[in-house]
């Protein structure tokens, strides 16, 4: 799971440690979980981490999630990715509430990715 975390954000999950460890969002995620006893339960605390389906989940913290979205979308790794291919790439990863809104939103507001998108409507002919 660690070796799927691309590198731009190499103190991640230090931040993930101290928000499980020490926010009131991050105590009441922990504390749903550990309660949450049914067999088909699909999330997991482990060594300081919320998982969610083995990704890592992401609490519903704006700066957190913008950060990881720009370091997914406006890297020279990841190359400006539209929605799709941005999706599939984060959600090898992390996963949280919103996130498909999020990525299509932070696509559509992006002016790179505006410029360089192709036309997908057929031209126009002669009248």
């Amino acid at each position: 799971m660690l070796l799927s975390l691309s590198s731009p954000i190499p103190d991640l999950l230090t931040t993930l440690h101290k928000i499980y460890a020490y926010t009131n969002v991050g105590q009441q995620l922990v504390k749903q979980t550990e309660q949450n006893t049914s067999d088909n339960n699909l999330y997991k605390f482990s060594n300081g981490l919320l998982y969610y389906k083995d990704k890592f989940f992401i609490p519903d913290i704006s700066q957190l999630c913008s950060s990881i979205l720009h370091e997914y979308h406006h890297t020279q790794i990841t190359g400006y990715l539209g929605v799709k291919a941005t999706l599939a790439h984060l959600s090898s990863s992390f996963s949280w509430p919103g996130v498909h809104l999020e990525v299509k939103k932070m696509v559509k507001q992006c002016a790179i990715c505006q410029q360089n998108r192709y036309q997908t409507q057929k031209k126009k002919g002669l009248l």
